[in-house]
């Protein structure tokens, strides 16, 4: 990318990070984060968590302090990687043994966030929550962010209601929250009347993030429209992710005219990514435009490179990655059997995946 004189951005780096971060590469991680204050990035929320998480996952826990302290804003995400981090590195407890003693919010942070990110356990998270008498805005939007991540939007849409009952003020981070919760579940109407009260009732200025997040709400939903309008208002601003979201939706909803107009959006941000072709062509398939298919998988046979996914998993405090495929696993073949005998499960009338 360097040599090809592209300039990185914000979502650069924290793609990077992440990579460092499963790598345990500190000294690459710590190239990343000289790139991040050189371009003026380094203490946007997205970009100063992943840093804190990479220097965490690597045991550099005093440098991702000093960078989690001089954070400007910090969201639930930010405070997740930090307490994370801070009990893997075992230094929580040292705190706890030999420093200021944490307030009872904090405690119930620590606890919320270790059931959620750390164990998926939301049950015994909401049963955290439940049992603490003080709760502040960050402890209800994180265990809103909880239902949402797990894919529980009438919890969190509910939970919300009950946060606004009880004369707690949402702020930015709470309506990110719940928003991404409404698009993941695909409650429309609940998301619409949540984003219309951030400026109408508690006036909140909708940022990047809120717009996205309902872009990708009634993307979802087939409401292109609206979804384009929203963008406009953004005027440029919309990131990669934003549109690619929004081209997923054309392809979800088989609407050819939009997801070519998404795409021309989409290609001007990042026009050697061969994932974004890749999701026109489906578009295109589905419609039998055959010829317009032949044209772009041609685009992407020219040179452009297709980044493999991976998948991560962390046992025991050691990352094991994945890619499509692979078999150089030490227990691949115990892998393997234990998918094989899943699968029928899986597909059984039961199963609700």
């Amino acid at each position: 990318m360097s040599s090809s004189k592209v300039k990185p951005n914000s979502v650069t780096v924290v793609s990077v990070a992440q990579a460092c971060s499963l790598a345990l590469d500190v000294e690459e991680g710590k190239t990343v984060h000289d790139i991040a204050v050189k371009i003026g990035c380094e203490l946007e929320v997205t970009v100063a968590t992943a840093l804190v998480d990479m220097y965490m996952k690597c045991s550099c826990h005093e440098k991702a302090m000093q960078l989690f302290c001089r954070m400007p804003k910090k969201d639930a995400v930010a405070w997740a990687a930090v307490i994370s981090g801070l009990t893997q590195n075992g230094v929580f407890k040292c705190m706890l043994l030999d420093g200021p003693v944490p307030d009872a919010v904090t405690i119930v942070k620590l606890h919320l966030w270790t059931c959620i990110k750390k164990c998926g356990n939301v049950g015994s998270a909401f049963r955290v929550f439940e049992s603490a008498t003080e709760k502040d805005v960050v402890t209800w939007s994180s265990m809103i962010a909880g239902y949402g991540i797990h894919g529980l939007g009438q919890q969190a849409v509910a939970l919300y209601q009950s946060m606004v009952d009880s004369s707690v003020r949402p702020n930015s981070q709470t309506f990110v929250s719940v928003l991404s919760a409404c698009s993941h579940s695909g409650l429309v109407q609940e998301g619409k009347s949540i984003f219309k009260s951030m400026t109408q009732v508690y006036g909140v200025t909708p940022n990047t993030e809120h717009r996205s997040a309902m872009v990708d709400l009634l993307g979802r939903a087939g409401e292109f429209q609206e979804a384009m309008e929203l963008l406009r208002e953004m005027g440029g601003i919309a990131d990669a992710h934003t549109w690619c979201a929004l081209l997923a939706a054309c392809r979800a909803h088989r609407d050819t005219e939009m997801g070519e107009v998404v795409a021309a959006k989409l290609l001007k941000l990042d026009p050697d990514h061969a994932g974004y072709y890749n999701l026109l062509t489906n578009i295109y398939a589905f419609d039998e435009k055959w010829d317009s298919v032949k044209e772009t998988r041609g685009i992407i046979s020219k040179g452009l490179n297709k980044v493999p996914c991976i998948s991560a998993v962390e046992v025991n405090n050691v990352m094991h990655t994945f890619t499509a495929g692979e078999r150089s696993h030490q227990d691949w073949e115990k892998i393997s059997t234990l998918l094989w005998e899943l699968s029928p499960k899986l597909r059984g009338d039961d199963c609700f995946f």
